[in-house]
């Protein structure tokens, strides 16, 4: 086993409590190797690493112990095409039979964010730290027409009139999410605060 993976594995398994013995240790993160699909990694320098095995790597980190619960900070992020596919098949390994929460920027249709949030149990969005949106993937991820608003005044209004065409608004107290229905666009939003002066000061896209 590489020096620098034996000093991971190390840290990792005395935070978790598990036993410091070297063949349980290597036992350990043979496991975890194998899990994210980096077994013919344990020999290699760490430089030799492409950014989407360092990105599994983490998650092979993550999965020594045994946790209950696996948390990956954009596993995805910056990733596309093949090492995209490695990293979540990386994800899939690490977390079979256990539960995990993973963050991503934009889980958009067709891409490795969008497959990542699509496959999970529940979906919860956040705008400037605030929850605007959460329950299931296949409800929420449907509708590709997800915006987010910014209101500094007459929400209650905004939220009526917009309710009045179909449009519900969700979250607050001045962050939302809103699912447009199809022919609708930020603009109608936009025209509706005018009618009710709502103060709307950022329409965009959710994701």
């Amino acid at each position: 086993m590489a020096a620098w993976l034996d000093e991971l594995a190390g840290l990792s398994l005395s935070n978790a409590g598990v036993p410091s013995g070297r063949a349980a240790r290597g036992a350990a993160v043979e496991r975890a190797l194998v899990r994210a699909g980096l077994s013919y990694a344990r020999s290699r320098s760490l430089h030799a690493l492409g950014l989407p095995e360092r990105r599994a790597l983490s998650l092979a980190q993550a999965d020594l112990g045994e946790p209950e619960v696996i948390l990956a900070e954009a596993p995805l992020a910056g990733l596309e095409g093949a090492g995209a596919t490695f990293v979540l098949g990386a994800f899939a390994g690490v977390t079979r039979g256990r539960r995990a929460i993973a963050t991503a920027a934009r889980p958009l249709p067709g891409t490795a964010e969008g497959v990542l949030a699509r496959g999970a149990s529940d979906f919860a969005a956040f705008s400037g730290g605030t929850l605007v949106l959460a329950g299931a993937p296949e409800d929420l991820l449907a509708d590709r027409h997800l915006v987010r608003l910014t209101v500094l005044g007459g929400a209650d209004a905004l939220r009526t009139v917009l309710a009045a065409e179909g449009i519900e608004l969700s979250g607050g107290p001045e962050r939302f999410a809103a699912s447009l229905p199809e022919g609708v666009g930020p603009t109608d939003v936009l025209r509706a605060a005018a009618r009710v002066r709502a103060a709307v000061v950022e329409v965009a896209p959710l994701m």
